[in-house]
């Protein structure tokens, strides 16, 4: 039911609701999860110390992270013929490290290259290996620690071999009833305090008697430990479509042209014209989300819309989105641009009555500009 449920959701959330990257990032995350790619069935063996400090807080990282069962780790101690039918010596595995991949040995510097790149987790790590080849301070580094992690972290007599080969155990609290009633004690505390400053009514009493200063740290906390009132398709969530701006250029003997960040009805326009991925952002993040998603947010609480517009972040809007198609376009000398703020009442919405005039745009600001690259300059209407 998860499986297939969450991948329905996935999907609809990818075509209807229009959430830019999030949809594609979570389907990707489960095939991964559910489906993992097995892009080899080769291994790598790795021979590691196992009275090193340093090689088995290594080897505890690379099991935590070992996809698709790349690597297997095996101990030095128990090892002694493998090595020494490869005519290596045990210090020369002790010190370096010595792996196995397709019958090759790695050494060293050359072993973390391999671990790196046959783990899709790691391969963001890669360039900054093979700069290390480049500048020779990777392998250097790297022989540095090697030849000096006895005095700097010390071993341990005792071989740690089983810590890395058996699976981690989930602890059983069914017979420890102690633990199990702290949990059910805190978890009720807290619950009880979430109700107190989060809960419609009951916060405002007790947000009475409390300082702001101690609220400020309790809600804080219950956010941290998951405890939050859903704030999702709100009242502001809902009036973001209330009011939007659309933007016209106009260049040398042509006419007035819609800039497709977002149209007369406003809708949410793709820039460049095409979506293929169906993000519906104008091709842009940086645009959409930093521009206008907040534009329209805080617009919501604006009475004065010519005042809004000559400064603060309602004129950066306008200017980031002018700046942008200017130096898109590669456009030269001064080009006009016309901005209108259109606005509605469609989230007011009352059941079973039918208001079709809450649909019908009035011009809430209109303004042209003039624009240079540089410098944005208010024209005459």
């Amino acid at each position: 039911f998860v499986k297939w449920w969450g991948l329905k959701f996935f999907i609809i959330s990818l075509f209807v609701i229009n959430l830019s990257y999030l949809p594609h990032v979570e389907v990707v995350l489960w095939f991964i999860i559910f489906f993992p790619i097995k892009l080899s069935q080769n291994t790598v063996s790795i021979i590691y110390d196992d009275h090193c400090n340093l090689c088995k807080k290594a080897m505890l990282f690379f099991k935590k992270y070992n996809y698709n069962d790349r690597y297997t780790f095996l101990a030095l101690s128990k090892n002694r013929d493998l090595y020494e039918s490869n005519n290596l010596t045990e210090k020369e595995v002790k010190t370096y490290m010595v792996g196995w991949y397709k019958g090759k040995i790695y050494k060293g510097y050359d072993l973390y290259y391999k671990l790196l790149k046959v783990n899709p987790l790691f391969w963001f790590l890669v360039p900054l290996f093979l700069l290390g080849y480049l500048t020779r301070l990777g392998p250097f580094i790297y022989n540095e620690i090697a030849e000096n992690r006895y005095k700097v972290f010390g071993q341990c007599e005792i071989s740690f071999e089983d810590e890395i080969q058996v699976n981690l155990k989930v602890l059983d609290l069914k017979y420890n009833k102690l633990l199990m009633r702290l949990f059910y004690y805190g978890y009720i505390s807290i619950l009880v305090v979430f109700i107190l400053f989060k809960f419609p009514y009951i916060k405002n009493v007790t947000s009475s008697f409390v300082s702001p200063s101690i609220k400020g740290v309790i809600t804080t906390n219950l956010y941290r430990v998951g405890l939050e009132v859903p704030n999702v398709f709100n009242k502001t969530d809902l009036s973001m479509g209330d009011n939007w701006m659309v933007i016209y250029r106009k260049e040398k003997n042509k006419d007035w042209e819609i800039i497709p960040f977002t149209a007369e009805d406003g809708k949410r326009l793709t820039y460049e014209s095409f979506d293929i991925l169906n993000m519906t952002n104008h091709n842009s993040d940086f645009l959409y989300f930093g521009t206008t998603l907040q534009y329209r947010r805080n617009i919501l609480s604006i009475d004065d819309f010519n005042e809004y517009h000559k400064k603060g972040f309602g004129y950066e809007s306008l200017v980031k989105r002018i700046k942008y198609d200017y130096k898109y376009l590669e456009l030269k000398n001064d080009v006009a641009y016309k901005v209108i703020v259109y606005s509605n009442q469609s989230s007011i919405v009352e059941h079973w009555i039918a208001t079709p005039e809450r649909h019908n745009k009035e011009i809430k600001f209109k303004q042209k500009y003039m624009f240079d690259g540089n410098s944005l300059t208010q024209a005459k209407q």
